[in-house]
């Protein structure tokens, strides 16, 4: 179900079977990928509350304003080369992930130093939930079928879930246009593949009995 790719490639590789096309493409927001995946917001908290706690130190021995503001700004270099570094390693990742559906694959290219494709057949996938952010885009989460096992830690930061039997890759953070044009293709292709499999002799009955959530979307709030 997975295919490892070493070369660096631009979503899928070319070209494409018989047959085959790209029907949408996309990548993660890279502002809301970083600070949501860099934990950011946590990290601004934790200088904010360690400027703070020396400011009162200071101001517990009988300094004044001038001392509180010395000893609170003795965090600034240390927060701003922790936060610029995070920031940069966020952009890094949004900026080699790409997101594709193509009329029989969803594809998630990954990975900064070592790019890995995955390649996920329509037939693998059970059903699609989007958690959204208030408009603010959000996430497509691929539940697949039993028996179809994705490695967790090859995937991350683009899945959810830890068991074998129960990672689902995550198309994370992607605009809110972008997922208004991803909705009505996905929902039509994943239908097609779930009436050519039933129509294939070559499906098994399990593959038949677990391909039951194809139809539609269940929206999840963040």
């Amino acid at each position: 179900m997975t295919r490892l790719i070493r070369n660096r490639i631009d979503g899928v590789a070319e070209p494409l079977p018989e047959g085959e096309t790209i029907l949408w493409s996309a990548k993660p927001d890279q502002w809301m990928f970083t600070r949501r995946l860099m934990r950011l917001d946590w990290v601004i908290a934790w200088f904010a509350a360690l400027s703070v706690g020396r400011a009162y130190f200071a101001w517990s021995a009988g300094g004044d304003v001038r001392a509180m503001l010395i000893a609170a700004s003795g965090q600034l270099p240390l927060a701003l080369f922790g936060l610029g570094l995070l920031t940069a390693l966020g952009i890094a990742m949004a900026r080699s992930t790409s997101y594709v559906v193509s009329s029989r694959r969803v594809v998630l290219q990954v990975g900064v130093a070592l790019p890995i494709t995955f390649n996920v057949p329509l037939r693998f996938v059970d059903s699609v939930a989007i958690r959204t952010r208030n408009g603010k885009g959000g996430d497509v989460i691929l539940t697949l079928c039993q028996g179809a096992n994705v490695k967790a830690l090859a995937l991350w930061p683009h899945s959810q879930g830890w068991k074998h039997d129960s990672v689902q890759p995550l198309m994370r953070d992607v605009s809110e246009t972008a997922l208004n044009e991803l909705k009505p293709i996905l929902a039509k292709v994943l239908e097609e593949s779930q009436q050519e499999d039933a129509q294939s002799s070559s499906v098994s009955a399990h593959q038949k009995q677990t391909a039951h959530g194809l139809y539609g979307f269940e929206e999840m709030p963040a």
